[in-house]
Formats: C-alpha cells, structure tokens, sequence
C-alpha cells in the first residue's frame, strides 16, 4: 500500500522500524498548508473564536451535547441505541446487576462504556480549558479514557481486564479500505511521535485535523479507535476555543472517505474540510441530533449499520474491529 499518513507506518520489516517516525513528522508538515480546509479561506470556512468561552459555559454545553453526541459517535460504529437508551444510562436507571437484559445488552453496555469515558474525555477538556497543554497531556489521559468505554464489558465478562492494558497486541485490519493500520510494535512508536507533535503544534487547527485522523490510521486499540480519536478531535477543538463537535451519522459516507481519502489518497483537504463543517455547524447552532423514530439508517453502497460489527468491518480472527 502506497499510504503516506505516517509515512511507512505499515511495513513490517525491522528495517523500516524508524521509517513510521519519519512519516508522522513528514505527515504533521504536509498537513499544516491544508489546515486551510478548516480554517482557511472558504466561505464556509471555520473562523477561530476571538475569545475562548468562559469555562463553566463552555462545560455546561458539553453536558448538554452528551446525548446527542453518544447517539451520533455509537450508531456511526453499529450500535443500535436511542436517546431513551443513552438518558436511562445517564441517569443510572440502567442496572447490569439486577436487569439480566441489561447486562447482556451489548448496546446498552456500549451506551454505559460511553458514558464513562465522555466525562472522562470532559475532564480533559477542563484541564484544557484551564491552560493544560492539549498535547502533553493527552498523554496520559487518552488511556484513561479508553479504559471505561469497555469497562462494562468487562464487568458483564464479555472482557478480560487484561484486554483493556496497554496497546494492541496483534494486528487489525479494515475491511473495505485499503488502509493498513501499522503493526503492532510500530504503534509504540508511533504514538509517542504524534503526542509530541499535538504537544508542540501552536495551531489548533492542526492539532484537530492531526489527531483524529492519525490517532486513527495509527488503529492503536483493537476496537473503539473511532470513538477514541473522536473525543481526541474534541479535546483539541476546546484547546481552540472551538465548541464540542459532533460527526453527524447521516454523513457516514462522507466521513468514511474523508478518512479513506486521507490514509490512502495521500490527500487529507477533504477530511480537514469535513471536520471544518461539522465544527463550523456547531458554531451557527446546527448540531447533530439523532434521527426521528424510524429513519432509515441505510446509505447507498453500504449494508445497515446494524451489520456493521458482523460484516463491514473485518479484523484478525480473534479480534473484531473497526475504525472504532
């Protein structure tokens, strides 16, 4: 595969072991002119807040996005939820340890691991907001955002703990992309080089448009890479004193090739673009909400997103995953 996020991130061969390091430094560069995408010239193009939003305001807006947000970031993956579903998680009438449906409801499971990890996620941006490097210390903090998303899982023992430490011990592969994610002892290379360049960018745009995309071309987890890298975006955003963003479910396919795109076309304009709109949506009051009762979930050229799991995205035999 001739992919150039990160570079040579994919080749297996020990030779090619700093090469990944080289292309994420080369990939940062080649992405910096096409940050016009989401904050450049366009007429529709995303214009930096002049003055980053009081705290408690812009803390109160992320707790009113919550459900709309997990509504939107769990169907893209093909979790079958509601609004219903995702309030009665929130307000804890969800309960594993007496409602056996619950605890076998491998949606709801997801709603709660959402849960979780979105007011995990929303204390990062409170450090953010409080003048924490968005870069440095993402560090630390994106794992403690992954542990949640699927610590119900291993509550109901759908999961081992162990399954949760550390990065991907094997390899995972997307079915209907050309994309390779890089092997799995390169993304303990990878990941260091990306958090430093988040660390370093003084453009928000950049560190936006860089850190989901390349949080998800890395793959480092063997599932939920999507989620993950959405609520990386959204981190970087409140560095920005952009608002908390929704990916839209009704433009899936959009978003799937922006990435596909990015990763594989060797362009990351349309991706930057898309992000641009989404936030610029938020900034006009045309955030997401969830589809009415009934709509239809089907999008030309692709299966229901109820299959998604099953069929639409393939893995390594043991390891079921997506972009996550």
């Amino acid at each position: 595969m001739n992919g150039w996020f990160p570079g040579e991130c994919d080749r297996p061969d020990p030779a090619a072991a700093l090469r990944p390091l080289r292309g994420l430094r080369a990939c940062h560069q080649k992405s910096r002119p096409h940050e016009e995408g989401f904050t450049g010239s366009r007429s529709t193009a995303v214009q930096k807040p002049a003055v980053l939003r009081d705290r408690p305001h812009y803390l109160k807006a992320v707790d009113e996005i919550y459900v709309n947000d997990a509504y939107h970031s769990l169907s893209i993956e093909g979790y079958r939820v509601s609004p219903e579903l995702i309030q009665r998680v929130r307000t804890g009438t969800w309960n594993p340890d007496e409602n056996p449906e619950d605890r076998e409801n491998r949606n709801a499971l997801a709603a709660r691991g959402y849960f979780d990890a979105f007011f995990g996620a929303k204390a990062s941006v409170e450090k953010v907001l409080g003048g924490t490097n968005a870069g440095r210390f993402s560090r630390l903090d994106h794992r403690d955002w992954y542990r949640p998303l699927f610590g119900p899982s291993v509550a109901a023992g759908i999961l081992r703990a162990a399954d949760l430490a550390g990065y991907r011990t094997g390899p995972v592969y997307i079915r209907r992309s050309k994309q390779v994610p890089p092997p799995r002892d390169t993304v303990r290379d990878c990941m260091p080089v990306l958090l430093d360049l988040l660390a370093n960018d003084p453009e928000p745009a950049v560190r936006v448009v860089l850190g989901h995309f390349v949080f998800v071309y890395i793959h480092p987890y063997m599932d939920g890479n999507g989620r993950m890298g959405r609520f990386l975006m959204n981190v970087m955003l409140a560095s920005g004193g952009y608002p908390r963003t929704v990916i839209p479910l009704e433009r899936w396919n959009d978003y799937m090739a922006a990435l596909e795109g990015a990763s594989v076309g060797q362009d990351v304009r349309a991706f930057a673009r898309f992000v641009g709109d989404a936030v610029e949506a938020g900034l006009h009051g045309r955030t997401a909400r969830p589809l009415r009762a009934g709509a239809t979930r089907r999008r030309a050229g692709t299966v229901p997103l109820t299959g998604i799991r099953a069929g639409l995205w393939r893995s390594a035999p043991t390891a079921p995953s997506g972009r996550g």
